[in-house]
């Protein structure tokens, strides 16, 4: 997504060094989900073994804890005596860190991109404009309800953690992140509110340049 707004806000995109940085960190992505997936398919009968060992000491060491913990469905993270939950949380790891570089980079650079270059047409640049609030906006939101649970669950699985209210937030943090994030674009997003307030039949209120230049292309 990121990439295409940068693509959408630079003519010569392919030119400069900011669009090999954004490719490589794309390859960088899609090569380690990659390797997420073979590998927890090839090892997937010894990984259930060792999440079998880790339950039981966890429940061994810890008998207070609740024994929902022996179902099939929970996972538990054990990174230093289970080699493939250290390589998950490895991947896991770089998922976040290039995520949270490629859109952040991407706002700030697209931002002094456009403020050097305020000498272009009014119309050019409130398409910049609208493309830049939505993509600080986006960023805002990714960076905080998936950011902040990712960091957290990071520090759970390497130094533990007990705080169960937390855990609920940063949860639902990241199960709505997506549905925040389309309602954002949406609003943000001039020609996507217009379409949307014209399928439900809502007046959309004009501008008196807009309302001036439509007057006139109807006379023509």
């Amino acid at each position: 997504m990121f990439l295409f707004r940068f693509k959408a806000s630079l003519f010569n995109f392919k030119s400069t060094s900011f669009y090999t940085y954004l490719r490589i960190n794309v390859y960088v992505f899609r090569i380690t989900l990659f390797l997420f997936f073979v590998v927890n398919i090839v090892t997937y009968f010894y990984a259930l073994d060792q999440q079998t060992i880790s339950k039981r000491e966890l429940l061994f060491n810890h008998p207070e804890a609740p024994w929902v913990i022996s179902c099939d469905s929970v996972v538990v993270a054990a990174p230093f005596r289970d080699p493939i939950t250290m390589f998950n949380l490895i991947v896991w790891m770089i998922v976040v860190f290039v995520a949270f570089t490629s859109t952040s980079s991407t706002s700030f650079y697209l931002w002094k991109y456009l403020r050097e270059n305020e000498h272009r047409s009014p119309a050019v640049m409130r398409m910049h404009k609208m493309l830049l609030i939505t993509l600080f906006v986006q960023t805002a939101i990714h960076g905080i309800m998936l950011g902040c649970p990712n960091l957290l669950f990071l520090y759970a699985a390497f130094f533990g953690a007990n705080h169960e209210m937390v855990a609920q937030i940063a949860f639902y943090c990241l199960t709505t992140h997506g549905l925040v994030s389309t309602i954002a674009m949406m609003i943000l997003t001039k020609p996507i509110k217009i379409a949307i307030l014209q399928m439900f039949k809502c007046p959309f209120p004009r501008r008196s340049a807009d309302v001036a230049q439509y007057s006139a292309s109807n006379k023509i």
